[in-house]
């Protein structure tokens, strides 16, 4: 959760630099945000009414959960070669869609196994405190890593890659811990 938060954020940033390179005036730049979550609800939908059973089935928990961190990782590569509004927008729709429909549901397929008290204790705390520090990282992060001359873009690959690996240790210590 940290990473993605962190990584979202990230994307939001530069999102928010390329639409407003390639769009002049509030309404184009509104206009552009509505069709990006036009096409993320709609690939969402599709996704979660045809796919998501398939694709946790397929991949099992360990490759569902590398999915996103995966699709990151290559977003923020292409993004970092094309900073065009083309390659932001397929990214967001892909990411934010396969988030809402694939991602959300195998992360809540994490706390099955925990009992009631575990699961009182720890889902609050991730989905509150985890997320808006990674919000608070995301935000942050930036303007540090300006002042020392480190390229945001090279940031979101590392984080990506560190999200991508501690997606995949994850996965693999639940399918071990799996008794069926």
């Amino acid at each position: 959760m940290l990473f993605f938060t962190i990584t979202s954020t990230f994307l939001y940033l530069q999102q928010g630099a390329i639409v407003e390179r390639a769009f002049s005036g509030t309404a184009a730049r509104t206009a552009a945000f509505a069709r990006i979550d036009l096409w993320v609800n709609g690939l969402t939908l599709a996704t979660q009414v045809l796919l998501t059973g398939r694709i946790l089935t397929g991949l099992g928990i360990p490759g569902v959960l590398a999915l996103l961190p995966m699709l990151t990782l290559a977003g923020f590569g292409a993004l970092w070669i094309w900073p065009t509004f083309g390659v932001m927008a397929l990214f967001q729709v892909l990411r934010r869609g396969l988030h809402y429909a694939v991602d959300r549901p195998a992360r809540e397929i994490l706390y099955i196994p925990l009992g009631p008290e575990e699961r009182y204790k720890s889902k609050p705390f991730i989905d509150t405190f985890v997320y808006r520090g990674g919000d608070l990282l995301g935000a942050w992060a930036p303007s540090a890593l300006a002042a020392v001359a480190f390229p945001l873009g090279l940031a979101a690959v590392g984080c990506s890659s560190l999200w991508l690996g501690s997606a995949w240790a994850l996965g693999r210590r639940v399918k071990e811990q799996d008794p069926g």
